[in-house]
């Protein structure tokens, strides 16, 4: 276990991202009435009698210094449809407050619309306790409403609505492949001319994620999966098809493989029209650092935010 002074800032992050939070955002006004706010998962409840909770804004905040002198804030925990909300507030964008929707409470604290629950509260103390301060607050008015909240864990937003739909279209029986990537490379077999990329039938009650990874560790792929990329029916066959993100690592892979970039995929579409475009999508979010689920048929679906970045 690591102890001061030797702690690595990176690797204590890492241990406190494996405890997962909710996602609001606090808000204030500067002494001249203008809206602030930033994004924060470090909010917790302190006490019920008298009702107290606290936050802690970093020391990186333009507003850090109104924030540990308001006379009021607030806090809204988001619902799980609000992560463009979290993303605003959590940037440099100087426009955060023109770009959401929001409204004024009690003490003319300004509150994010349609969040689950609001918590106005009269600041009791400000302690500074290293690169944040811990922001401690009296609650002089809240309300609730039913809904589920967005979910933050190891640096990924937690959709709990889509993470239930995603697990329900993949308990089926099912073709379950993997989308090998390395950057902006997509790496296919190739049989003559027919580009695929590796899949196999899983039967309903097995691991899917575990059942492929085995299936590319016996073909002599060395991959790391990651996230499920697109859920699909082919409305012909009734088939089923869940595709996984999967790091490629070519150097230590022990099958050939053929690179597609961007401009191949016109001469050399894969076997199937819907993996085509969803190789297509992928090449394409992969160059504007965003990526996307995709839920839906091979010719219509909708695309839900996975919160990925290119690091």
């Amino acid at each position: 276990m690591a102890t001061n002074p030797q702690i690595d800032p990176r690797a204590l992050r890492e241990a406190f991202g494996t405890f997962m939070t909710g996602v609001v955002i606090v808000t204030s006004r500067s002494p001249d009435g203008i809206p602030i706010g930033f994004t924060a998962n470090s909010f917790s409840s302190v006490s019920l009698d008298p009702p107290m909770l606290l936050v802690c804004p970093g020391k990186f905040l333009t507003q850090y210094q109104n924030f540990t002198e308001c006379s009021h804030f607030a806090v809204s925990i988001l619902n799980e449809d609000q992560e463009a909300i979290s993303n605003a507030f959590a940037g440099r964008s100087t426009d955060r407050f023109a770009e959401t929707q929001w409204h004024c409470g009690p003490d003319n604290m300004p509150l994010i619309t349609d969040a689950l629950a609001h918590f106005c509260c009269r600041r009791e103390q400000s302690i500074v306790a290293g690169d944040h301060a811990v922001l401690l607050g009296e609650i002089t008015a809240f309300n609730s409403t039913p809904g589920l909240p967005l979910g933050y864990h190891r640096g990924t937003y937690v959709n709990l609505t889509r993470e239930r739909d995603t697990a329900a279209i993949t308990a089926r029986q099912r073709c379950v492949g993997a989308l090998l990537h390395d950057g902006e490379t997509v790496f296919c077999q190739a049989d003559g001319s027919e580009l695929s990329l590796p899949a196999l039938q899983v039967p309903a009650g097995a691991n899917p994620r575990d059942t492929l990874q085995d299936h590319l560790n016996a073909m002599g792929i060395v991959a790391q999966l990651g996230q499920v990329y697109s859920v699909f029916q082919d409305q012909q066959t009734g088939q089923e098809h869940c595709y996984y993100l999967a790091q490629l690592d070519p150097h230590r892979s022990n099958v050939a493989l053929t690179a597609v970039e961007q401009g191949d995929l016109c001469q050399r579409p894969l076997n199937n029209p819907a993996i085509t475009s969803m190789v297509k999508r992928y090449l394409s979010e992969v160059k504007s650092g965003g990526f996307s689920l995709y839920l839906g048929d091979e010719e219509r679906g909708d695309l839900h935010d996975l919160n990925l970045r290119r690091t």
